[in-house]
């Protein structure tokens, strides 16, 4: 669980380094170059939530915290969308780079693979978070689409303002190119080359 929400951390990192996100969320630690803002952000965040939880059982919204738990598997959900489509247009747009491992097949069977878990993504988060009927275990959903739609505002809006320091916009590799390098240690940059050699040398 620790893995993975570091995991979750070093994307809002680089989200915050290409300012998509507060450049406050882009600090690391100095030993390891592991998330250090957003990482005490989300301990703050927590807790916070778990401080609530007693006050929401006193108030009566006893489901609080499992509306909020069904909204991360809605983003959790949402987080694996665009991952399908950007597959295709590397495929397409970057044909030729050297990679570990390339997934066979034609165009046409590729753009089955990847656009099929993809509708089955949208119809997983519209079943979850949409009362599909008038009933009462249906019209429960309500806080949980509420909820959903104001974090995409605020996400919007998070990303407008920290745009805005932005010296330009990197809008994909078709049109500007390799992205910028990351700031990795220098070990792990040239231990992941050795090891991309060592691999396009066996196959």
């Amino acid at each position: 669980m620790v893995s993975w929400s570091f995991g979750v951390n070093f994307v809002v990192v680089c989200a915050a380094k290409d300012r998509n996100m507060p450049t406050a969320f882009s600090t690391e630690t100095r030993k390891s170059n592991m998330p250090k803002g957003v990482t005490i952000a989300n301990g703050i965040i927590a807790s916070i939530v778990v401080l609530l939880l007693p006050v929401a059982e006193a108030f009566g919204i006893g489901d609080f915290f499992w509306v909020l738990f069904s909204v991360g598997v809605v983003f959790l959900l949402f987080s694996y969308i665009p991952m399908f489509p950007a597959f295709l247009k590397l495929r397409r747009i970057d044909p030729n780079r050297n990679r570990l491992f390339r997934v066979p097949g034609s165009r046409a069977v590729l753009s089955v693979l990847a656009w099929l878990p993809v509708v089955i993504l949208v119809l997983a988060a519209f079943i979850t978070i949409v009362p599909l009927d008038g009933s009462e275990s249906e019209l429960a959903k309500l806080p949980m689409l509420i909820t959903v739609i104001a974090f995409i505002i605020l996400g919007e809006v998070v990303r407008i303002v920290a745009g805005k320091k932005r010296p330009q916009a990197y809008l994909g590799m078709g049109k500007s190119g390799e992205p910028p390098a990351r700031s990795l240690p220098g070990a792990e940059v040239e231990e992941e080359r050795s090891q991309r050699e060592e691999h396009l040398a066996r196959n």
